[in-house]
């Protein structure tokens, strides 16, 4: 079973959305990216969320980890690579320091989860080593 890297496709959103909901069930951070729960019409919305999502981002990178024989997807991340500190780039209120929307979150739970991101977003301007070039990873894994 040789395992390959590869950076993830549009199609292969339809694989990675179901198992990332199911790894990440009872991951009270994930409910709140992913509301609406496990179901297929959730994963629909999810799938064209991060397609969308990994296109408007180049600083994102999406890699996916995959069975070279049967051609399975073990298990996909996200890095984002700053070359330079993108807070001094963007400017304040632009581009990563910008507030995070959530178009997809709709009533009083809109409120709360804007209120969680943009806190995370707030932490890590003021961590020093994000102040200069970086590289943040987010694993998943089936």
């Amino acid at each position: 079973m040789p395992l390959r890297i590869s950076p993830v496709s549009d199609a292969d959103w339809s694989v990675i959305v179901p198992f990332s909901f199911q790894a990440f069930a009872h991951e009270p951070y994930w409910q709140l990216l992913f509301p609406g729960g496990d179901n297929p019409a959730n994963h629909l919305r999810s799938i064209e969320r991060m397609t969308c999502s990994y296109k408007a981002d180049p600083e994102e990178q999406y890699l996916k980890v995959y069975d070279d024989e049967t051609g399975d997807i073990i298990s996909c991340g996200s890095w984002c690579i700053y070359e330079e500190d993108p807070f001094a780039r963007d400017g304040k209120g632009r581009g990563i320091d910008k507030w995070i929307e959530t178009p997809w979150v709709e009533g009083k739970q809109k409120e709360h989860v804007e209120w969680v991101l943009n806190e995370i977003r707030d932490n890590r301007k003021d961590m020093k080593k994000l102040t200069r070039g970086h590289c943040c990873q987010f694993l998943l894994r089936d």
